[in-house]
């Protein structure tokens, strides 16, 4: 019974129903026999897996395309997984690695955003607020493709800058959409910490809270030239829900 078994799901070892009869696994050498036994058989295989060198170069890739780049040399990728199995596994020293000073400065590039990290992302640079779950996921993620649990594969969502450029419009309309208030689902604020109505003073403010002023000088001027001299809060909200569109509020 799922609703009072509290045990539900757990892992059970049987033992009458295992072969207790050992073999080789993963090869034929000595290192590869599993002796006669029971649920130490599992835990010894799992412990294989864990500790295999393609283990080690799978997790090691997605660690470095996740925090580095899409494109992270295969000799940094190599180099991480050798920390993973000289630490035997150890997730903590194998992120150090990559975060080391000198190893993210020259592997990091620019990566593309995913749906998900890009909704939220435009969410937090508006101090907004999510007041409706499933507005969020039906009418923003689910046009970008990226709804939760959604994916088939047990590889997840992919990581890759080819994957989602094709489908930018909805992503637009979610910008324009955040910006104006245009969703039912999400509320927000950008005059909360506005400096002023003017272009200049609006501008600013996209650099400083969407872009940790890190905004190009060809997209500021674009900006504040879409704008009249003293543009209303509709027409504020416009300029922002371009910024959210522009390729720069696209990468991270």
């Amino acid at each position: 019974d799922t609703t009072t078994n509290i045990n539900w799901g757990t892992f059970r070892f049987y033992p009458d129903r295992h072969d207790n009869e050992g073999g080789y696994f993963l090869g034929t050498t000595s290192a590869d026999l599993i002796v006669k036994g029971g649920i130490e058989q599992g835990e010894g295989i799992i412990n294989k897996l864990a500790l295999h060198p393609n283990t080690a170069l799978t997790i090691s890739r997605k660690l470095c395309r996740r925090f580095l780049s899409e494109g992270v040399s295969e000799t940094f990728v190599q180099a991480t997984a050798n920390v993973f199995l000289t630490s035997k596994g150890d997730i903590k020293t194998v992120l150090r690695y990559i975060f080391d000073e000198t190893n993210f400065k020259a592997n990091y590039a620019p990566k593309f955003k995913r749906p998900f990290r890009y909704l939220v992302s435009a969410v937090r640079a508006n101090y907004g607020t999510i007041v409706d779950t499933g507005d969020v996921i039906w009418w923003m993620l689910q046009p970008m493709r990226q709804q939760p649990f959604m994916w088939g594969p047990p590889n997840g969502y992919p990581d890759a800058y080819l994957a989602w450029v094709d489908n930018l419009l909805p992503r637009w309309k979610v910008g324009a959409g955040i910006a104006q208030n245009n969703f039912w689902g999400i509320r927000t604020n950008p005059f909360l910490y506005m400096p002023g109505r003017t272009p200049a003073n609006v501008v600013k403010y996209i650099n400083t809270y969407l872009f940790g002023g890190g905004l190009s000088t060809a997209s500021q001027a674009k900006l504040q030239a879409y704008m009249p001299k003293t543009p209303n809060n509709t027409q504020i909200r416009e300029t922002i829900g371009l910024a959210l569109s522009s390729p720069d509020f696209m990468m991270y």
